[in-house]
This record gives structure tokens, sequence and C-alpha cells, in this order.
């Protein structure tokens, strides 16, 4: 949407002179504002020289009703409440009020922050306790889980650990086979070893 002075001044029209193609971009936006601040002024200037005879009665109008409220309207008596308002002595009961408030504020504050704090030491004191009874409960299984582990001949033994990192001598002197599977043999997998049986 653009008007005449759009046109006359070359904006948004495909115009073969390059400087006003590449000005128009930001030249536009400036124009636009200076031509609101020209009809401002115009405005004004019709009105107080009475070029525009409608607009300029109802300013006129306005004006005068205007005058006539300020010439009529009580100022001593508005400024003598506006100062009581405003430095009163009631200040000192609206301050007194607005203290207690705030320190009412603050001690409402500080009971909840001590009662979240007594919160927290309380589920502290509670998860402390419950990871002490989930301690001595895997204890107990533990000791039940080795009882269970002898069998009619007494406490069997554990099973010896493997080491995670193999040695290459180890595997050496080992009785295992040359291309066994099993790097790691288990129960079930291992080969036996030599056993002295006494005559």
């Amino acid at each position: 949407n653009f008007d005449e002075l759009d046109k006359m001044l070359g904006f948004r029209t495909k115009n073969p002179n390059p400087i006003l193609r590449i000005t128009s971009s930001f030249l536009g936006p400036l124009m636009r504002i200076i031509r609101i601040v020209v009809y401002a002024t115009r405005i004004g200037f019709n009105i107080t020289s009475w070029t525009d005879p409608f607009l300029t009665f109802w300013v006129f109008a306005f004006l005068c009703t205007l005058a006539f409220i300020l010439f009529i309207f009580p100022w001593r008596t508005f400024f003598f409440l506006s100062t009581i308002i405003l430095l009163g002595p009631q200040n000192i009961a609206v301050r007194m009020y607005l203290e207690k408030r705030a320190r009412e504020k603050e001690a409402a504050d500080a009971e909840r922050a001590e009662r979240e704090r007594q919160e927290a030491k309380r589920k502290g004191k509670q998860e402390a306790q419950l990871a002490a009874e989930a301690a001595a409960r895997r204890e107990e299984e533990e000791k039940k889980k080795k009882k269970k582990k002898g069998g009619l001949f007494g406490k069997k033994e554990e099973e010896p650990e493997i080491p995670d990192e193999i040695n290459e001598a180890d595997l050496y002197h080992s009785p295992r086979p040359a291309f066994y599977a099993h790097t790691r043999p288990t129960r079930r997998t291992q080969v036996p070893r030599d056993v002295a049986v006494p005559y």
C-alpha cells in the first residue's frame, strides 16, 4: 500500500535509476517519519492561523471550557488536602503498620526455614536408619548363604578367585591343551590337575 508521495519519491516502484533503487530501502522509512512531522506542523499552523475554521472552533471551545473549569476549581482546598494526605501525621501510623507487617513476614520466613531445616534433619536420620537396617539385613543374608553352602560333610571350599589378567608364563605351564577355547575356566571346563592318591 503506497500513495502518491511514495510514487513521486520513487519508493516501491521499478525505477531505472540505480541510486534511487539503492537509497529507497533506507530513505523510505525516514521520509515517512518526516511526513508525520510535516502533517503535525501543518495542522498546528492551520489551527493557529484560522485556516481550518471547523477544527479551530472545536479547539477554541475546548480551551474556553478548560479555562472556566480551572477558574472555578478550589485550588486552596485541593493543595491543603494534598499536603495533609502526603505529609500528615497519619504517615506515622502507616509507617508503623508497614514495619509491623515486615516483621511478621520476616518471622514467618524464619519459622518456615526452621521447619524445613528440622524436616531435612528428620529425613536424614530416617535415611541413615534405613541404610543401617538394609546393611544389617544384607549381613544376615550373607551369613545365611554361608551356612547353606555347607553340605553333608561340612563346609564346602570356596571357589578360587580367577584373576582378570592372564600371564603368558601361567598359560605355558598350565595343564590345559594348547588351543583350549576357554581362557578363564569354570568348574565344568577346568582340566583336572594331578591328584596324589594314597595307597
